[in-house]
């Protein structure tokens, strides 16, 4: 008896067709609407017509906690062969890791799962060519995208 799967070529078959589905759908032009300042202010004065009595501000012990999972994540993307980004900004970071699979052993699964864990967002999907030449614009690999609030919400008492 003889028994022969093709899981995987079937899977990049439909890889590439997700792939120029895609492309195709970039391609449509999409209107944008431009709104200002203004028109803004002016939906929110109607919404609280009082001012806001809650600011936000960088949190340094986020980021501090975000620049530790920052290290600890380039040794494992070395570790697993992945490729890897790290951006942080004022408010937000993120560590965005492609390759062709994202596992590894028990060691490296609990720092993906801490790295989860402290995250306020996650997404995982197929990386895509943009053209940008980044480490993370890759063609048809793993994307795994941790994203951090570096923030937090301040209410200030009068």
């Amino acid at each position: 008896m003889r028994i022969e799967r093709y899981y995987y070529t079937n899977a990049k078959k439909e890889q590439k067709e997700l792939e120029k589905k895609r492309k195709a759908a970039k391609q449509i032009p999409i209107e944008r609407k431009q709104v200002t300042e203004q028109a803004v202010d002016a939906v929110l004065s109607k919404l609280f017509p009082e001012p806001a009595k809650i600011y936000t501000i960088a949190d340094p012990k986020k980021f501090t906690r975000f620049r530790e999972m920052a290290e600890t994540a380039i040794d494992l993307a070395e570790e697993i062969g992945a490729n890897l980004l790290i951006e942080a900004e004022e408010m937000a970071g993120c560590i965005i890791f492609v390759s062709e699979e994202l596992g590894g052993r028990d060691e490296q699964k609990m720092i993906l799962n801490t790295i989860g864990a402290i995250s306020d967002e996650i997404y995982i999907r197929v990386s895509a060519d943009t053209g940008e030449g980044s480490a993370i614009d890759l063609d048809g690999l793993v994307q795994l995208e941790f994203w951090f609030d570096l923030f937090r919400s301040v209410e200030r008492k009068e």
